[in-house]
C-alpha cells in the first residue's frame, strides 16, 4: 500500500485537509476511502527557521540563470571552497 506523509491542521469543522500534493501522489478520487493515521506534531522536532536558511539561498536560482546550482550547490550554500 503506498503513502505519503504530511502536516496538516484540523479545520474549525473538524475536518483534515489533504492538500493536493498529497491527492496527487496517491491519485485519489473524489469519495475514495482512505485510512489516516492522527497524532499531534511534535514542536520540538520542528528545526527553527535559522536551519532553513542556507536552502532559502538556493530558491530562484534558474530564475537567475544559475544552470549549475544541482553541481555547485555546496558553492551556492556555503561560499567559495579552500583548496
Amino acid at each position: 500500500m503506498a503513502g505519503v506523509s504530511y502536516v496538516g491542521k484540523v479545520l474549525k469543522d473538524g475536518h483534515l485537509s489533504l492538500p493536493k500534493e498529497a491527492r496527487e501522489a496517491l491519485q485519489l478520487e473524489a469519495g475514495q476511502e482512505v485510512e489516516v493515521l492522527v497524532r499531534t506534531r511534535d514542536n520540538a522536532q520542528r528545526l527553527s527557521d535559522e536551519a532553513y536558511a542556507p536552502l532559502r539561498t538556493l530558491i530562484g536560482l534558474a530564475k537567475m540563470g544559475k544552470r549549475d546550482a544541482s553541481v555547485q550547490h555546496d558553492t551556492y550554500l556555503y561560499g567559495k571552497r579552500e583548496v
